[in-house]
């Protein structure tokens, strides 16, 4: 739906301005990594593959074209990069000296609205992590007119850290 892109340029704008200038930002766009029958380890759908991507890419356009002092790298910029395990991603953000990592999920599974996980393991920058997680949540609500889920640490709603934010 344009409106709701429309509101996603606004935001990533709003936030590569304030927020990102003269850093390294990994965008990982979630579950597309090859086929959705063939190669496909975690089952996702071909809506929540192309969706994740078409969603990091345009962040990724947005974000150069807005700050660019900004760097930004993609765990995969296509549908056939192949199986790019959890591990494989989080090792590309550190080998990238990351500042940020955003992961990107467009998930089919149930539920509607917009959530933001953050993770605090060995986590130097807690408190600028937590305030950029909650900043992301805020405008994803309120730019993107979706059901606010939850902004919380992954390890308190899913009793374990997520991979990819527990290793990069």
């Amino acid at each position: 739906n344009k409106y709701i892109m429309k509101k996603l340029y606004i935001l990533f704008a709003f936030l590569s301005v304030f927020y990102m200038n003269a850093q390294v930002i990994v965008i990982d766009p979630g579950h597309g990594y090859g086929s959705t029958t063939s190669n496909n380890p975690d089952t996702r759908t071909a809506t929540e593959i192309e969706t994740s991507l078409a969603v990091g890419l345009k962040t990724r356009t947005l974000n150069q074209n807005s700050c660019p002092s900004l760097t930004v790298q993609m765990t995969r910029s296509t549908n056939l990069n192949g199986w790019i395990s959890v591990t494989q991603r989080a090792q590309m953000s550190n080998n990238w000296n990351a500042d940020r990592l955003l992961s990107i999920h467009c998930n089919a599974g149930g539920g509607t609205g917009t959530e933001t996980f953050y993770c605090t393991y060995d986590d130097s920058s807690t408190a600028t992590d937590i305030a950029f997680s909650k900043k992301i949540q805020a405008d994803m609500v309120s730019n993107g007119a979706w059901n606010d889920r939850r902004c919380v640490e992954d390890a308190s709603f899913l009793a374990y850290h997520l991979g990819v934010l527990r290793y990069s």
